[in-house]
């Protein structure tokens, strides 16, 4: 690396660790504030930086820094729910993972074994997972309506004629198959939880 260059480098890392020390707060709450976990938030905002940081040694200083990182952000984002969609327990579809995903980190009333607490302390691939093989564990009756909802994304009335079933069967079946897939992710993700807990100990 020429001499340049690396005086180049620990600039941009001076003016990013600056950014930083002023407005990392306000980027994690962004990015949470999207349904990203606490996990994923941190991930998201390490990615921008290193896309910025790229930008910047390679193309010399902008005039403002925080739209740029803002820009980074969005898409570090879109590129980490691109990836999750590649998954076919989608992310929008899973109670079990977004429906406790934002909670304030700050708050003090929030229990250290609490379903948010948890989800908040596990990565998106860990959810999915833990989502994949609660799936697989439905009967049948539940499990087939269930993915072609969340593979296809099938109306009710779609599904039923497909399953030769009645669309309010269908209805009730999909409420049934995603309670019972938060139940059991959670029930997963708890045990993961507790078993990483005893070999730290």
């Amino acid at each position: 690396m020429s001499d340049a260059r690396s005086r180049r480098l620990a600039e941009v890392n001076d003016q990013m660790a600056a950014m930083f020390r002023e407005r990392y707060g306000q980027f994690y709450a962004l990015v949470r504030n999207d349904g990203f976990s606490d996990v994923d938030a941190r991930e998201v905002i390490l990615d921008a930086g290193q896309s910025v940081s790229r930008y910047l040694v390679d193309n010399g200083p902008v005039r403002d820094l925080v739209p740029y990182f803002t820009a980074a952000i969005r898409n570090a984002q879109a590129d980490r729910r691109r990836a999750a969609a590649q998954n076919p327990v989608d992310l929008v579809e899973l109670h079990a993972y977004l429906e406790y995903a934002s909670y304030d980190e700050e708050d003090d009333d929030v229990p250290a074994d609490s379903e948010q607490a948890l989800i908040g302390n596990v990565s998106t691939e860990a959810a999915l997972q833990a989502a994949k093989r609660a799936v697989a564990e439905l009967p049948d009756y539940l499990r087939e309506p269930f993915q072609l909802k969340i593979y296809s994304g099938l109306a009710p009335r779609e599904i039923a004629a497909i399953l030769g079933k009645k669309p309010q069967s269908i209805r009730a079946h999909l409420s049934v198959a995603k309670k019972r897939v938060t139940e059991l992710t959670l029930a997963m993700l708890r045990a993961q939880d507790e078993q990483e807990g005893d070999i730290d100990e």
